[in-house]
């Protein structure tokens, strides 16, 4: 058999907890609240869009930076959501979603021996795009319920291999919504160690009780040190089509196109196409996604309180953190899985998301981006758990 040290260098990352979780669920028949991905379809007109492109044969390889009338799309909305503009020409390039970005975007800014800061609990698949370029990871820890965090805190992980920041707001799994004031604290801290900021800003659209998604690129002096990324997978309910945009200066988009290019080159066009009339959406959508996403996020946290959990209701994206310290001892890993195969309930370990630092060990994500039905049949399940069967 084959043996090869760097074979056995990405086997500490192993399957995606995503990934077992899922495959669990299935095999078991559970409810689905693990994986964040919506157990619906979006806007009926988007699929109308990428029929009729592949129908009429826009089936071959398209500009590697992505088409133009995305790109444009893609400007015109970041333009009246945030104030920003961004040059479709040259500071707007199309990935295959926005892990495809933020690899690229950390492929180009990082380098052997160099440092790349996360605040924790972070999404899976900034670590192993850091590894890729021999760089290390340093996580900040945000705890729960409020997940709070000080500019203090955040620059004593800074040092002279630090070069990139990883902001994710609002933050899966924890639904921190990032104030003006805490990203003001990362541009100072950015500017004075000369660090570029990545930010993952896919959940922009999603956020409650009066909060407001704020881009870091709107924050004075930060348009030509950050990186943003987001795509039409949460907010337009498609995270299959893996259609993603990356806006950056013309210098930092000029790398990141180098490495998409040799990535994956270029994303299916008339997914690009459909995405594009996404974008061109009229406000009521985004009211009524925020309002149906709200519904649900209120509906369960209401639920598992009623039940004895403590809970952290997010301020943003669509999953929600809740504490069983008061019905079980046992860690999250082991509950989850009891959970998923006794229960048919599927949830995430939140210390995964911890990356193997310093993390709360009785907190489990559950994601309400279901339907009516789903989440209903979700809550008479939590109402069944038997916590002496899961502690058995």
């Amino acid at each position: 058999m084959l043996s090869h040290p760097s074979l056995k260098s990405w086997q500490k990352f192993g399957t995606s907890i995503f990934s077992q979780m899922t495959a669990t669920a299935n095999e078991v028949g559970a409810v689905n609240l693990a994986q964040g991905f919506p157990d619906f379809d979006g806007p009926n007109v988007l699929k109308e869009v990428a029929k009729r492109y592949i129908d009429t044969g826009s089936n071959q390889y398209v500009a590697s930076v992505g088409l133009l009338p995305l790109r444009e799309a893609v400007a015109r909305r970041r333009s009246t959501t945030t104030g920003v503009d961004w040059n479709p020409q040259t500071e707007i390039t199309i990935t295959c979603g926005a892990t495809e970005g933020l690899w690229c975007a950390l492929t180009a800014l990082l380098s052997p021996g160099d440092e790349l800061l996360c605040f924790a609990p972070a999404y899976d698949s900034y670590e192993p795009a850091a590894f890729a370029r021999v760089a290390t990871t340093r996580y900040v820890p945000l705890m729960p319920p409020d997940f709070s965090l000080s500019k203090d805190v955040i620059r004593n992980f800074v040092n002279k291999n630090t070069k990139v920041i990883l902001l994710n707001t609002p933050q899966n799994p924890c639904g921190k919504v990032y104030t003006k004031n805490e990203l003001e604290w990362i541009r100072d801290i950015a500017e004075e160690f000369n660090l570029v900021v990545v930010a993952d800003e896919v959940y922009e659209e999603i956020v409650f009780d009066g909060h407001k998604h704020v881009s870091i690129s709107t924050i004075p002096r930060m348009r030509e040190r950050c990186v943003i990324i987001s795509s039409i997978s949460k907010t337009y309910s498609y995270t299959g089509w893996k259609v993603g945009y990356v806006m950056a200066n013309v210098e930092l988009s000029s790398s990141i196109r180098n490495v998409h290019q040799f990535t994956v080159f270029c994303v299916p066009g008339p997914l690009q196409m459909a995405a594009a009339e996404a974008l061109t959406i009229d406000d009521g959508y985004y009211t009524e996604l925020k309002q149906q996403m709200n519904s649900q996020r209120l509906r369960l946290a209401k639920e598992l309180m009623s039940l004895g959990w403590d809970v952290a209701e997010p301020a943003g994206t669509y999953f929600l953190s809740a504490n069983y310290a008061k019905h079980c001892s046992l860690p999250d890993n082991e509950v989850a899985a009891r959970l998923c195969r006794r229960s048919g309930i599927a949830t995430i370990p939140m210390s995964t998301f911890y990356h193997g630092q310093p993390a709360p060990q009785h907190w489990l994500r559950f994601a309400f981006c279901k339907t009516d039905k789903t989440v209903e049949t979700a809550v008479q399940r939590l109402r069944s758990i038997n916590w002496q069967d899961i502690k058995a």
